[in-house]
């Protein structure tokens, strides 16, 4: 289940930016979790999640790279949602 616990105001970002950085995800999360988040704001082109180099511990965050500037925008303005018991910021 995904809700909206709290709307953001989006900043001014740099020009060019399609990548938007997802942090406080929940261990179990899955690529399919995030393009159900997402699937509003535009098309993903690619997930990437950060694991600990040393141990290999996911570091419970990542990047979502978005095929336009625009989509980061929407996906920005999702800070706060639910997803899987944990506000994704």
């Amino acid at each position: 289940k995904i809700v909206n616990k709290s709307a953001r105001h989006i900043e001014k970002k740099p020009e060019g930016c399609n990548v938007v950085f997802i942090a406080g995800v929940s261990k179990d999360i899955e690529d399919e979790h995030i393009h159900e988040l997402f699937k509003d704001c535009g098309k993903i082109t690619e997930i990437r999640w950060i694991f600990d180099r040393n141990t290999g511990e996911f570091k419970q965050c990542g990047c979502v790279e978005f095929e336009d500037e625009e989509s980061v925008d929407h996906a920005v303005a999702k800070a706060g949602m639910i997803v899987l018991g944990r506000p994704i910021r």
